[in-house]
């Protein structure tokens, strides 16, 4: 049987594995999701978090790199979407890591 969905690359997957995983918790578990291999705690990271009985919290961060400044991230969206996809407004968007 064919997958109903198109391919997807496996660094994509992932976020289905996430949202599946998640789905095994409480909306009042505490959820710390982060790139593990360039991440340094300079305290702790949980002290700032609301009470578990506070509303739903959420905190993102970016890279202070654009899209256009990386290799990386340039090659990635270009294999993905085509030369096209690069426009003036994606090279000069920051990055945002997932």
């Amino acid at each position: 049987t064919r997958a109903p969905r198109p391919p997807r690359q496996r660094a994509l997957i992932r976020f289905e594995m996430y949202q599946s995983w998640l789905r095994h918790y409480s909306d009042r578990s505490r959820i710390y999701l982060l790139d593990f291999r360039d991440v340094y705690f300079q305290a702790n990271p949980f002290a700032s978090m609301p009470p578990a009985a506070a509303a739903p919290w959420l905190s993102l961060f970016a890279e202070h790199e654009t899209v256009g400044g990386s290799a990386f991230n340039s090659r990635w969206i270009r294999s993905c979407y085509g030369d096209n996809a690069l426009t003036k407004a994606i090279t000069a968007a920051p990055i945002v890591c997932s």
